[in-house]
């Protein structure tokens, strides 16, 4: 068996003050794998069963990615899906979703304009002064609200 994943989920909106969350990736005809992953050693269509070490393993995000995402997991129950053509070998053949991964993003912020972040360090030192900030993932990870905590 194996799984890949949906492309990213669009940005959650505000609609008087609810939050409003698109419609969920789906899985099956018309999959895009999101391109946030390095996928050089795991390729997209990815083994979902543990590797020789006994571990799954997803593919790292990539380190150009800095924003929050949200994807669907889909699975290929790896059924006969025709004449001459091995299943779970195309994206079609992915018709299951069976969950979503959230990805967070946190940036460390200049104390002087945490909520704008213009831009994101690496590190800090002692005594200096920072905000964090922590990026939600769109899909329904977080409530518009400060219960988020």
């Amino acid at each position: 068996s194996r799984m890949t994943w949906s492309k990213e989920y669009a940005s959650d909106s505000l609609w008087e003050g609810v939050a409003v969350t698109t419609y969920p990736e789906s899985c099956g005809e018309g999959l895009q794998p999101s391109k946030n992953f390095d996928t050089t050693k795991y390729p997209p269509l990815y083994r979902l069963w543990p590797w020789e070490d006994g571990i799954v393993k997803m593919p790292t995000v990539k380190l150009d990615v800095t924003n929050s995402f949200t994807v669907t997991v889909c699975y290929c129950p790896s059924l006969a899906v025709g004449a001459g053509r091995p299943a779970c070998e195309s994206v079609e053949d992915f018709v299951q979703p069976f969950g979503r991964l959230y990805y967070w993003s946190l940036h460390i912020c200049d104390y002087s304009s945490p909520l704008l972040c213009p831009s994101s360090y690496l590190r800090v030192i002692p005594q200096q002064k920072f905000a964090l900030k922590l990026l939600c993932p769109p899909g329904g990870a977080c409530t518009p609200s400060t219960e988020n905590r």
